[in-house]
């Protein structure tokens, strides 16, 4: 990104961005000048926010394998913040997201949610990471419609969850708890890791209506 102008950029959007449907594929918002992911002493700074407000879809749609979302504010899709899962023959492995605020602004305070998950892994979609052991990957996952984590189906294995604030502000201090659950594993989804066995894997999961996992 090198979007002109100091402080918080805006994408509105007026249509359904497309599939993410080629592999390897990089969005990092990290790149627009200013923003810095999240240290152990200090949260995120997020300079791109995507506003969907109105777009009756996902914000992003992957497909595809080995791609990386990192350092985006998603809000406002009447879908899932980010949708990740095997379509039409293809193969929706390997993907990370990471270091996001989906469902807040890029205050990281301000609930503006999305209608359903703040990312969904299904269809036999496999090997996807959700945040991850250092704290530039940790995701903030708050305000969702249903869930800040659905991972659903049969085959839809090998997947983590970890690093990660649910319900939370960017400090995890603030409730902003979602609709439903912090994580849902269901459908016959298995073999999934919520956390992990590193101090920096740990999720913090509050503030949630329903189950925090």
């Amino acid at each position: 990104f090198n979007i002109p102008g100091a402080g918080v950029q805006t994408i509105d959007l007026t249509s359904t961005l497309p599939q993410i449907a080629d592999d390897n594929t990089t969005i990092d918002g990290y790149t627009q000048l200013g923003a810095a992911p999240a240290t152990d002493t200090t949260p995120a700074t997020i300079l791109i926010q995507i506003d969907g407000t109105g777009i009756i879809n996902n914000g992003f749609n992957i497909t595809s394998s080995g791609n990386l979302i990192r350092g985006l504010a998603i809000y406002g899709f009447l879908g899932s913040g980010v949708w990740i899962a095997n379509y039409l023959g293809s193969v929706a492995n390997d993907n990370v997201i990471a270091g996001n605020y989906i469902g807040t602004n890029a205050s990281g305070l301000l609930c503006f949610g999305n209608g359903l998950s703040g990312v969904f892994v299904g269809a036999g979609a496999q090997s996807n990471r959700i945040g991850g052991d250092n704290p530039a990957d940790r995701n903030l996952l708050s305000c969702k419609g249903w869930a800040g984590v659905d991972v659903h189906g049969s085959g839809t294995t090998g997947n983590i969850v970890s690093g990660n604030y649910f319900g939370t502000g960017h400090l995890g201090s603030v409730s902003l708890g979602n609709q439903y659950d912090g994580v849902r594993i269901y459908g016959g989804a298995q073999s999934n890791i919520i956390g992990g066995d590193a101090p920096g894997e740990r999720n913090i999961i509050s503030g949630n209506t329903r189950d925090g996992v």
